[in-house]
């Protein structure tokens, strides 16, 4: 699946990458390098550099022309969004089944249907690709978009590893292109406005950060089993790339310097197929910073598949004024019974569609945006990768029941992530896939 690394045996497997901020990559002495070894990763921060570059645009007279791979519920929102907006036109859905890109293209006018990307550049002018496939699919499509000078907007996570997600910012950049990442936080109204607090000094210097995420409603254990069974990577980044942004704002730090200190995790399943599988449905993370006066902080992450009463997605900042900033949950609706027994509510909102319904509207508006030359993405290479990294170090952290510890080399402007493998064998042996994933890298 989302790898960055994987352990096989008790042995950290690991690859080469390079992380390299997209305003100095033809700079020799900005290079990054990411390495894995038994016991062992490092990360070479890249130095910051101002450049001016040049970015394909189209006019903000014209609706930008948009084309959305892949089906799926996000494929079905972001068409029904581009469909609605005034700035923008759904021009061409593709998905590998035509039954299933027949189907929505016919509920869409002017939209057509198409197997392959490569397709719809060789018959329609296309401003930008936003991509709704599955995360295998995520680089090579990413890279086909560039390649035809269109803007792109994916899904999370941008590709299956930091070295993939390095990669495709690297393509777009050299052909002058936007890569968007959709961690949909960043334009929620909620969200934003605790970050906003926070980044006034409302709550002073943040110490505590809580957040829950308890999907609703719960997936098929077929899913989890055979898919997306990772609740670090699947749902869990949500939340980290949104506390890594806050940290960020606080350091006023470029590049890596918001990484945590330290990552502990722990996970459980709540039947013996996800058991025997190696699944978890529940789990919980802990983030820490230790900078002294810069920052102290620990962030707590409360993640859950299968939430009985809707929704759950909460996030809560403590700080040195003693004040905190909260998002609070959305009701399904605002019907409050009164009586004898107390007060009487319905559940929460059903899901996702419905909780961030005005962030993906808000995603689009902003993705527009930058496709005009008016903005830029909200998350960078180094966001998108570090978001996945985190997310490793804590799913790793969970199947050795050990911490993992970053610590920085100065003398060498390194990051090194450490833990200890277990000696016996890892809650979930490695498949066929993420070997093949590993070695691609």
């Amino acid at each position: 699946m989302r790898r960055g690394v994987f352990c096989c045996g008790g042995e950290l497997v690991g690859r080469t990458t390079r992380l390299l901020s997209s305003s100095s990559r033809s700079s020799p002495a900005a290079s990054a390098v990411l390495e894995a070894t038994p016991q062992k990763k490092v990360i070479q921060r890249a130095p910051e550099t101002t450049t001016t570059k040049t970015t394909t645009t189209t006019t903000a007279e014209q609706p930008v022309a948009i084309a959305v791979v892949g089906g799926g519920r996000m494929g079905e929102i972001r068409c029904q969004h581009i469909a609605r907006s005034g700035g923008a036109r759904l021009e061409a859905f593709v998905d590998v089944d035509p039954s299933a890109a027949a189907s929505l293209a016919s509920r869409h006018a002017g939209c057509e249907a198409y197997v392959a990307l490569d397709d719809v550049f060789a018959t329609k002018k296309i401003d930008a690709v936003w991509i709704c496939a599955p995360t295998p699919a995520h680089a090579d499509l990413i890279a086909t978009s560039a390649r035809a000078s269109a803007h792109v907007a994916v899904e999370k996570p941008v590709a299956m590893s930091a070295v993939d997600i390095r990669n495709a910012y690297d393509v777009c950049e050299q052909h002058n292109v936007h890569l968007t990442c959709a961690f949909q936080r960043r334009c929620d109204a909620s969200y934003a406005a605790v970050a906003e607090a926070v980044a006034d000094g409302r709550v002073g210097a943040p110490r505590s950060i809580r957040s829950v995420f308890r999907d609703h409603p719960a997936p098929p254990t077929s899913f989890l089993r055979d898919a997306g069974g990772d609740p670090f990577h699947d749902i869990a980044t949500h939340d980290i790339d949104y506390i890594l942004s806050m940290v960020k704002q606080q350091l006023n730090g470029s590049s890596l310097d918001h990484h945590p200190d330290e990552v502990w995790a722990c996970g459980t399943s709540s039947t013996r197929e996800l058991r025997e599988n190696g699944v978890y449905d529940a789990a919980t993370v802990v983030l820490k910073w230790k900078r002294g006066d810069a920052l102290e902080l620990c962030a707590t992450l409360d993640i859950a598949r299968g939430s009985a009463y809707g929704y759950d997605q909460r996030v809560e900042v403590y700080g040195t004024l003693g004040n905190s900033v909260c998002v609070t949950n959305q009701p399904g609706s605002n019907v409050a019974l009164n009586d004898n027994t107390g007060t009487h509510r319905g559940p929460l909102v059903h899901s996702f569609p419905q909780r961030f319904d005005q962030a993906f509207a808000q995603e689009l508006e902003f993705f527009l945006e930058c496709v005009r030359g008016n903005a830029t993405p909200k998350v960078t290479s180094h966001d998108a990768q570090l978001a996945t990294i985190v997310a490793e170090a804590a799913l790793q952290s969970a199947r050795h029941d050990t911490v993992v510890k970053f610590t920085r080399d100065d003398r060498n402007d390194e990051l090194h992530l450490r833990y200890t493998p277990t000696t016996k064998p890892p809650r979930e042996e490695p498949t066929t896939r993420h070997a093949a994933a590993a070695v691609s890298a």
